[in-house]
């Protein structure tokens, strides 16, 4: 008796259940031939195209299959899984934020928790933004308490050891999509979520071994991009000295050099302060220990910046401090520390190291006699954290 076209499709499922992928791409063939646009059969006969090594036409498939059925949210969430396999980043945050907003109030947990995952594989340079907007505007209010219940209606069942790298991943989403206010709060439970109460310290051992490939880390050239963009909004073209305070490589140096007569640095690591001699940027560089006040080049300085590094330090308010008494007046402290939550005041960070608040940051500036000018959240380490810049009256 010759099969249905649902019996067909039934089988072929079988096929590849039981890895028998030639006789199934056999049969989905003969059936595409009879409803070239039948969405079940392009999806999977693309899976098989999956299964088989055939990335590119297996994902040309399924994006197909759900082009004829946009209504369905299970091959969204499907085609989700397999950009995710095939590194396809840019195109499941794009897919994922799409299927979320249009599925009618039906969750979709597993294409959302697959976006947060995807979060891990991104460049600080180049976040998806127009997805995350997408999602965050999609969504309406307190997106943050939206997305945590869109994961807790799912059948997806996340281990405890998961939800601090799932909260960076929602506090990325949502910083992207524009709801900063969100992302601090979930920066603030990845913190709480971790079973660390205090971090190591930096070493200079650390540093030691850090110090032959800090340059190759995409991050750390990222983070300079970033803080770069915030000294170019308040430092004037050209200063007479900067104080670069943990320097490390020299990698924010060499952006620095062109903008300043004098450029001064200093670091805990005297193998990182070795190859921020070799690229001949700075007019003096000095081993030293940002927490204290012992051989920090007394200035004064038009500016003191600091680019992903006091996430080291528990305690700001000493380096705050110091750093004031060096500016000149109408010099600025600018910096960048990992975020938490007011309630928080300063804590551990789910990125690793120490997070502080804009409460605890603002009373340290004023302390030290600093007129606050922004506290501003941007990308941070891959994740967001504070850029903070303050003024010597």
């Amino acid at each position: 008796m010759e099969m249905t076209f649902d019996q067909g499709l039934h089988l072929a499922a079988r096929l590849c259940e039981q890895g028998v992928f030639n006789q199934a791409a056999d049969l989905l063939t003969k059936l595409l031939g009879i409803s070239p646009n039948h969405p079940d059969a392009l999806f999977l006969r693309g899976h098989v195209h999956l299964r088989t090594g055939e990335i590119g036409p297996g994902i040309e498939r399924m994006r197909r299959a759900v082009g004829t059925a946009p209504h369905r949210s299970d091959l969204k969430s499907a085609l989700c899984g397999a950009l995710f396999t095939a590194g396809d980043i840019p195109g499941l945050f794009l897919l994922a934020a799409d299927a979320i907003v249009t599925a009618e109030g039906k969750s979709l947990p597993e294409a959302l928790y697959l976006m947060i995952a995807a979060t891990e594989r991104t460049a600080i340079s180049a976040p998806p933004f127009a997805a995350c907007r997408t999602l965050v505007a999609g969504i309406g209010t307190k997106p943050g308490d939206r997305l945590m219940d869109m994961l807790a209606a799912g059948q997806r069942s996340i281990p405890p050891e998961q939800m601090p790298a799932v909260y960076l991943g929602l506090a990325y989403i949502l910083h992207c999509g524009g709801a900063d206010d969100d992302a601090v709060e979930m920066l603030g439970r990845a913190g709480s979520a971790l079973e660390v109460t205090s971090p190591p310290p930096p070493s200079e051992t650390n540093y030691a071994d850090l110090a032959a490939t800090y340059d190759d880390n995409s991050l750390h050239r990222g983070c300079n991009d970033m803080m770069m963009s915030v000294i170019e909004a308040h430092l004037p073209a050209h200063v007479a000295s900067i104080l670069d305070a943990c320097c490390g490589t020299g990698l924010l140096g060499t952006f620095l050099r062109p903008r300043t007569k004098y450029l001064s640095g200093f670091d805990l690591s005297a193998e990182m302060l070795d190859l921020a001699r070799a690229r001949s940027v700075y007019d003096s560089l000095t081993v030293a220990d940002a927490s204290s006040d012992t051989a920090v080049p007394a200035g004064p300085f038009d500016a003191v910046v600091s680019s992903a590094a006091l996430h080291h330090i528990e305690d700001l308010r000493p380096f705050i401090s110091n750093a004031a008494r060096r500016l000149r007046s109408g010099g600025y402290l600018i910096f960048s520390t990992e975020a938490t939550t007011d309630r928080s005041h300063r804590g551990v960070s789910g990125v690793g190291g120490f997070a502080h608040s804009r409460a605890y940051l603002l009373a340290a500036a004023e302390a030290a006699g600093l007129e606050t000018i922004s506290i501003s959240l941007r990308l941070h380490r891959r994740y967001p954290g504070f850029y903070a810049v303050f003024r010597r009256p």
